[in-house]
Order: structure tokens, then sequence, then C-alpha cells
């Protein structure tokens, strides 16, 4: 059994959107942006799994998004930016586009989301715009990741 699974999704971040109501319709939709992007991440999570059997248990997940430069930015903000020293703080929300791609994983990668116990989302810019998944099975330790050890011992406190 597979306890990682890692892809690309070579597109831009597209951050899931709240359902919207159609008074017509009388039911909730996903908007058009949204279902896209998710049927494109869902592709490439099944080209990952190659016909593995999907994750269990606990599951750690760290989604890289690498957001556009805006075409509006000088050439200081553009120095900053290849150097490291300045990173997008606007919309999408981090949140917001971890769940465009946790969502579109679910019955695929893993049975739910919910299986997630812990969640890693950095946004960069980038000239390629495109999203990186990585999840991986913590059932080999179950309290926690190395990641999650660091800040525990950061803080003083132990897992019980």
């Amino acid at each position: 059994m597979k306890d990682r699974i890692e892809f690309t999704v070579h597109t831009e971040p597209v951050a899931c959107q709240r359902p919207r109501f159609s008074m017509k319709l009388g039911r909730a939709y996903t908007d058009k942006n949204t279902r896209v992007y998710k049927d494109i991440v869902t592709t490439a999570a099944i080209k990952a799994m190659r016909g593995h059997e999907k994750l269990e248990g606990p599951l750690k997940a760290v989604v890289i998004a690498y957001m556009p430069i805006p075409a509006s930015y000088p050439a200081w903000k553009r120095d900053l930016i290849a150097k490291g020293q300045m990173r997008p703080t606007g919309k999408p929300d981090t949140d917001n586009l971890a769940k465009s791609c946790l969502d579109s994983m679910n019955g695929f990668v893993y049975r739910d989301d919910a299986e997630i116990i812990e969640l890693l989302v950095i946004k960069h810019y980038a000239e390629n715009p495109r999203v990186e998944v990585v999840v991986e099975s913590l059932a080999k330790n179950i309290y926690c990741s190395n990641i999650t050890k660091k800040v525990i011992d950061k803080c003083g406190k132990t897992a019980q």
C-alpha cells in the first residue's frame, strides 16, 4: 500500500467559492471556475494514484500554491519576489485554496478529507502558477508528524 502521494496541478490556483443559491432552480450550485478547477485537480490526483489503494487513517496534507505575479507590479516588487522577500498576502485565502484541492481528492486519494489531521498551506508568487500537493499517511506515527513535534517542543507542551 502506498503511504504518500504527490502531484502538481499546472494551472493557476483557484480558491473554493461558497455555494451560490439560485432562486430559479431552488437549490445551491458551485460556480463554473471552481467546478472546472476541481475537475483538473481530481484528474491529477487520479493519475498520481496510478491504481494504488486510497490512503487510510490519519493523514497529513501539504498544499503549496504558486500564485501569478500581478502584471501591475513594478520592477522593485518583482525583485523582492525573486529574492523570496515578498509573498502573496491578499486573496485568495489559504483555507479556501486548500479546500478546493482537498475536496477534489475525496473518494480518490482518501475516503474523506476529515481524515486529514495536519494541514500546511503555503502561498508563493511564481512566473508559472501551479499547485503542488502532498498527502501522506501518519499511521506509523499516529500522534503527530515531525512538523507537529517541532511545534510542540517549541511551545513546551507534550502530546497526549
